[in-house]
């Protein structure tokens, strides 16, 4: 029982001591070439802890804790390091530029030997013209494409335009096709001229869309709502060509 107990006190003590002891890493991860750039590193320092900051498993820098307070090892400190701050809970580094390439940037907090925990960050450090001529190219690209895109545009503007002549003409032929079966309702003289007529232009009519279909491509003739319109009219002026025809028949037969 007492070592059970001993046990769980020792893993309340080591989880207290490891919760403590933490360690991150802020700092942008792109950079120009050969340009300063700036890190900083959050931590809690205990008692007798030391925090080593690496740049490609090269020390750059040591912070420890003495009396409550926070000291840098300047012995150890890089060439590379140019300015730092140094508290209890933070430290930043201004650090000189590298040549282009991507490094690794470790810092860990340990307790003599032992780490307690660590944090590490891989900054890419890029060409920076590279960069400039990368973003031209592609702003020369969009720059095409919208034209492109304008051109498919004006195109198509062009294409709604001729729908809309060639849908006003089939409503005026419309119109007229009416008033000739207008005429041939109120008149009883030679309606088989009108009716010849009036199928001679309904033929017509529909040739002209037909032509008109394989002109206009994906805007095709059944999709418009003028187009739609004209083939029931025409639909309808077909069966009243036709009634109207038959009455006639059966007229002339009782005579």
């Amino acid at each position: 029982m007492d070592s059970a107990i001993k046990l769980f006190l020792c893993l309340i003590l080591l989880a207290s001591i490891v919760s403590a002891a933490s360690i991150s890493i802020d700092s942008i991860s792109n950079v120009p070439a050969q340009t300063l750039w700036t890190a900083s590193i959050s931590f809690e320092l205990e008692s007798e802890d030391e925090v080593k900051i690496f740049l490609d498993n090269e020390l750059l820098i040591t912070v420890f804790e003495h009396n409550g307070k926070a000291f840098v090892d300047s012995v150890q400190n890089s060439n590379k390091v140019l300015n730092y701050n140094a508290s209890r809970d933070e430290l930043t580094l201004s650090i000189a530029g590298l040549k282009e390439g991507t490094y690794k940037l470790d810092a860990k907090i340990y307790s003599g030997e032992e780490k307690l925990d660590s944090d590490s960050l891989e900054i890419e450090f890029y060409d920076w013209q590279d960069k400039i001529n990368s973003l031209e190219n592609t702003t020369q690209s969009q720059l095409i494409l919208i034209k492109n895109l304008q051109l498919d545009l004006n195109a198509k503007s062009l294409e709604i335009e001729k729908l809309k002549i060639n849908n006003q003409l089939t409503i005026e032929s419309l119109k007229q096709i009416n008033s000739s079966v207008s005429i041939l309702q109120e008149s009883d003289v030679d309606k088989n001229t009108s009716l010849t007529q009036i199928n001679s232009d309904l033929n017509k009519l529909i040739k002209d869309k037909e032509f008109e279909t394989g002109l206009t491509g994906l805007f095709s003739f059944a999709s418009n709502p003028l187009s739609l319109v004209a083939i029931f009219g025409i639909l309808a002026l077909i069966v009243i060509g036709a009634v109207l025809y038959t009455n006639k028949k059966k007229k002339d037969s009782l005579y």
